[in-house]
């Protein structure tokens, strides 16, 4: 296996440098075009090569100029004309060669990047003993269905930073996180540790520790977002679209009709432990819409997928959620993973229900299971109270 991957590498090292080779001797030869240009006009003639003969007649002061002969002529200002004329043209072709050359310049460096993507991938499968493909993106063929093979592959690959994935149901670690502005709306349910923290009350670290994520917070955690995706995939999830504006709508409105978020339901869960006693809440039972004065309903929440594009540094399939780090947004966000599908998101004045979120006991951070399922769960310990307690948000 390590002899075949190596015989990969070099022959996309080879073709990778004979690519550049081209770009390379592209960007050369104009070059040259423009200095030879640059050199002509310094050296034009300026007056009568040797040994010429004048055209005007015998005993003339001074002979016939040809009329296109502007260099030649004694009038100044027509040797002027002449010579901006000739520098403007100049100035045309070395922008059209200058934005040329920028254009394989980019093409070479988006290229390098490839390479040097696909290296990483290779070194990191040599070291591990895994394939070089389980570390990338690699994301499966949207709208086409997954077999028995590509649900493994898929659920591997999301195991290798901690998603648990089971028939209809997929388990991350988290934690617990509570902005020191409780009185802002919160916004996203669950995000990547440690973006929107003033605005998310759950923070995802899959199977890294405490210790590993603050050592490096901004890269620590990189891949989890799109492991998770993979995980819904194989656990049978169907993708949807985000929420968006209605195409058809009036572009004159100030306030076009707003397309609610497809997908799957998410019937998501939070699962801790106080002690020996095990608790398993309905996330929604966390969130107050103002507009209905109750939590929000279980049923509210679709998992869209996000949304999919080119990574400009490595050339693959991509999704919005992997470079935003939001999961489970409860306003309209396309870049999230699942997201709530009610009209009243719009007015981003959801509230946290204190009443039902937990209290950690002991100083330090409150760690968490989230579930994502596809059929409504058993709800144990706190999470079993009524949906709306008496005592009523602060």
């Amino acid at each position: 296996m390590n002899d075949k991957l190596a015989l990969s590498f070099s022959v996309a090292t080879f073709v990778a440098a004979v690519g550049m080779i081209f770009f390379l001797r592209q960007t050369t030869d104009r070059l040259a075009q423009v200095e030879q240009a640059v050199e002509q006009i310094q050296t034009a003639p300026r007056g009568r090569p040797p040994g010429a003969t004048p055209r005007g007649a015998p005993g003339d002061a001074s002979p016939a100029v040809p009329a296109n002969d502007a260099l030649a002529s004694k009038d100044a200002l027509k040797k002027l004309d002449h010579l901006i004329e000739r520098m403007q043209q100049l100035e045309d072709d070395s922008y059209d060669t200058y934005n040329e050359i920028a254009t394989d310049l980019l093409q070479i460096k988006k290229e390098i990047g490839r390479i040097k993507h696909t290296t990483r991938r290779i070194i990191k499968g040599l070291g591990s003993g895994a394939t070089a493909g389980a570390f990338a993106p690699d994301l499966p063929p949207a709208d086409k269905p997954l077999d028995d093979a590509a649900r493994r592959k898929l659920t591997d690959q999301a195991a290798q930073l901690g998603v648990l994935v089971e028939d209809g149901k997929v388990t991350v670690r988290g934690f617990l996180n509570l902005s020191p502005n409780t009185s802002m709306p919160i916004e996203y349910f669950i995000a990547r540790f440690p973006e929107a923290s003033h605005e998310t009350l759950v923070h995802i670290v899959g199977n890294k520790t405490p210790e590993e994520v603050n050592q490096n917070p901004y890269q620590a955690l990189s891949g989890l977002p799109t492991a998770l995706y993979k995980g819904m995939l194989a656990a049978g999830f169907a993708e949807g679209k985000p929420g968006h504006p209605d195409p058809d709508a009036n572009p004159q409105d100030p306030r076009p009709r707003w397309i609610l978020p497809t997908g799957d339901t998410v019937y998501l869960y939070v699962k801790w432990m106080e002690g020996e006693t095990e608790h398993v809440a309905r996330a929604t039972d966390w969130v107050i819409d103002p507009s209905t004065g109750n939590v929000l309903p279980q049923d509210c929440l679709k998992f869209t997928g996000s949304m999919r594009f080119e990574d400009p540094e490595t050339g693959d399939p991509a999704i919005l959620t992997e470079q935003s780090g939001l999961i489970t947004s409860v306003w309209p966000n396309r870049s999230a993973l699942v997201e709530v599908a009610l009209a009243s998101a719009a007015a981003n004045n959801y509230q946290y229900n204190f009443a039902r979120i937990p209290k950690p006991k002991e100083e330090g951070q409150l760690m968490l299971e989230l579930i994502f399922s596809r059929t409504p769960m058993e709800v144990k310990g706190d999470g079993a109270r009524p949906a709306m307690d008496e005592e009523k948000p602060k």
